[in-house]
């Protein structure tokens, strides 16, 4: 089989291109195991993707979510008895410490767990080319300088999060092969995370990372933030001018490279000093001069220079790239020629999109879209426009084609007001000029689906204003206040999520309830996705019978990552109501989750009838456990315990005590 990494779709090996997204499967993992291995009944392993001293890195299938993701193994036979229960102890706590991070620029660890002697760690699979492998297809004899400027400013960005935390984590083994690129946005990602200051001892790549990138320090077993900042500097180094470090021995850049620039060269002749107080204290030090020597400047000059030297980066790994179904339509309206020409070529350097139109104004934007035959799916919009504005011409825009969806680009600073009147007017998201060309890629794929890409700072304008006054924004096809909220004590939740369902709304109902919180997604009035708590799916739908306290909110264009319901809605609803009856019926003696029951056994000697799934919770009946201990010790919903206990409190054998 050949999985597809753009949507986890299993393919026939005679396949060219996936048959859910028509991506071509020329790059993508097939099997190449000879025996079927399934680890923790969950990550089906596909194929190798490399070894390292001390672990194994397996591309594999999450049987669960139906994803790819990397499966990291643990080498433990290259240890004593002593060092395999050192490493193991470290394992389990760097593995608990880094599955805390969250940096687009990391791929997140999802999962570890122990089986058979053997420890694995589960991250997210990058789906691309290490520059290693772009050094070798394009190096003449390195690559661009540009593009290597932006790669040390994109891992300096890293370095920050990483060494920021308590305590700072050291990546250790940073060097062309662990930096990639990843296929379908072309994101640059610091990838093979693992724990290798925990596992070493007993092979060539110890706490020493890898010959040639790390520093004497390190060699010593005593590495710091600014030993990663020497292997940054030693991958700079290497990636420019095609030759592989040897340990602590540097040729001068330019006598290999006369095209790179002296400022270039002293920002990595900085890096690599053999003394750590000779160095950048920090990575924010290393990534200012970077910054300088890239000669950006505030405004739009700003974004112009980070889209062409990521443009360069994609121009690298284009070649082969898959084709898609759909595509999404993109028109852009930027008064501003140099901009305009910069997001299309954003735009033809993305694979899923294409470009549906370019205006400078916004009335030349308006008469376009008019007479397109077919209209855009998205518009990138300038707020500030001669003539008509962005906010005025998103309003009429929104007359002509109501489907398309405006994301609103702006230099200026957020201002409330022209926040809030932007999204009066129809707009589905709001950026700042100088986002990241990632950022913006996956914006449009954001909006596209449905969801609104908002910045940061002006995201409070809106939560306030919806917190405030949800009455003034309505849903175009419930008429229901977006972003309303209900008081779960005064409504039936399972009436509202029935209505919800009859009018065939899309969005996200979020939970807070003191049993547990969760979410219900709707597309299209069909229940996609459901979490309770840490349950998620069917299971988890089952028990939204328990919010009948808390609060709830709706929000309307809002899609799940993962889809975790597939039956029948209808179907669903009826046996909710169903339960929800029998719940009604079963509240008469279980009042609440924090009810306690003891055992009652009658003082006669007659034989008394127990249902087998009865018998598990009699030892709970003693006085001490409420609904919620029993749930958790038993591993049984709270409907599950209360109909339980209801069935033996009508036979008389318990009762309530508090």
């Amino acid at each position: 089989m050949i999985y597809c990494t753009n949507c986890s779709h299993s393919n026939i090996d005679e396949e060219k291109t996936c048959g859910k997204c028509s991506l071509s499967l020329a790059n993508c993992p097939r099997d190449k195991l000879t025996k079927l291995i399934v680890l923790n009944d969950r990550y089906k392993l596909i194929s190798p993707l490399k070894a390292g001293g001390m672990a194994g890195i397996y591309v594999a299938k999450d049987l669960r979510l139906n994803c790819l993701c990397a499966v990291k193994e643990l080498f433990l036979h290259l240890f004593g008895d002593d060092d395999k229960r050192y490493s193991l102890e470290r394992f389990k706590t760097e593995a608990e410490l880094l599955a805390k991070l969250r940096h687009p620029n990391l791929p997140c660890v999802t999962d570890y767990f122990f089986e058979k002697h053997k420890y694995y760690l589960v991250m997210d699979y990058i789906a691309g080319e290490d520059f290693l492998a772009i050094l070798k297809k394009d190096g003449k004899p390195g690559l661009k300088e540009n593009m290597i400027i932006h790669l040390g400013i994109i891992i300096c960005e890293v370095l920050e999060y990483l060494h920021s935390q308590q305590p700072p984590i050291i990546y250790r083994d940073l060097k062309p092969s662990n930096i990639m690129i990843r296929h379908r946005d072309n994101h640059i990602m610091l990838v093979d995370f693992g724990v290798a200051k925990a596992l070493e001892t007993k092979c060539n790549q110890t706490s020493i990372g890898t010959q040639g990138y790390s520093p004497r320090e390190q060699y010593k077993g005593k590495p710091e933030t600014r030993s990663d900042i020497y292997s940054l500097g030693a991958t700079m180094h290497h990636l420019l001018t095609g030759i592989t470090p040897t340990p602590f021995r540097f040729k001068s850049v330019r006598e290999i490279n006369p095209d790179i620039s002296e400022k270039l060269e002293r920002v990595i002749f900085k890096s690599l000093q053999s003394n750590p107080e000779d160095r950048y204290k920090t990575a924010t030090e290393m990534k200012n001069d970077l910054i300088v020597v890239r000669g950006e400047e505030k405004g739009a000059s700003i974004f112009l220079e980070r889209l062409k030297s990521e443009l360069e980066i994609s121009e690298s790994i284009r070649k082969g790239e898959g084709l898609y179904k759909y595509k999404i339509k993109v028109f852009i309206v930027e008064d501003d020629s140099k901009l305009r020409l910069a997001f299309q070529k954003v735009i033809e350097h993305t694979r899923d999109m294409e470009l549906s139109g370019l205006a400078g104004t916004g009335e030349e934007a308006i008469e376009k879209v008019k007479i397109l035959l077919e209209k855009p799916d998205i518009i990138l919009m300038d707020i500030s426009m001669p003539g008509m504005n962005g906010i005025e011409t998103t309003r009429e825009i929104k007359k002509v084609s109501p489907p398309s969806k405006v994301i609103i680009l702006t230099a200026l600073s957020p201002d409330r007001k022209l926040v809030l009147d932007a999204f009066y007017a129809g707009a589905s998201g709001y950026l700042i000029k100088g986002v990241k060309l990632t950022e913006l890629v996956e914006s449009i794929r954001k909006a596209h689906i449905g969801g609104s890409p908002i910045e940061p700072s002006v995201a409070t304008f809106l939560l306030d204003q919806l917190a405030n006054k949800p009455q003034q924004i309505k849903h175009k096809q419930s008429e229901i206040d977006e972003g309303i909220r209900f008081n779960l004590a005064e409504i039936d939740f399972i009436d509202l999520l029935t209505e919800l369902c009859s009018k065939r709304v899309r969005g996200k109902i979020a939970v807070h309830s003191p049993v547990a919180d969760g979410d219900i997604y709707l597309d299209n009035g069909n229940i996609i996705h459901c979490s309770y708590g840490e349950n998620q799916g069917t299971e988890a739908f089952y028990e939204i019978i328990n919010w009948t306290s808390g609060k709830a909110i709706f929000s309307p264009d809002i899609l799940p990552c993962v889809e975790t319901i597939s039956s029948d809605t209808e179907k669903l609803l009826v046996k909710l109501i169903t339960r929800r009856n029998q719940f009604k019926k079963l509240k008469k003696i279980v009042t609440s989750s924090e009810d306690i029951f003891k055992l009652e056994l009658p003082q006669n000697s007659a034989i008394i009838k127990l249902l087998p799934e009865e018998l598990y919770i009699l030892a709970y009946l003693d006085g001490t456990y409420n609904i919620n201990d029993i749930a958790k010790e038993t591993n049984k919903s709270n409907f599950e315990i209360s109909k339980a206990i209801y069935d033996l409190s009508v036979s008389g054998l318990v009762k309530k005590v508090n």
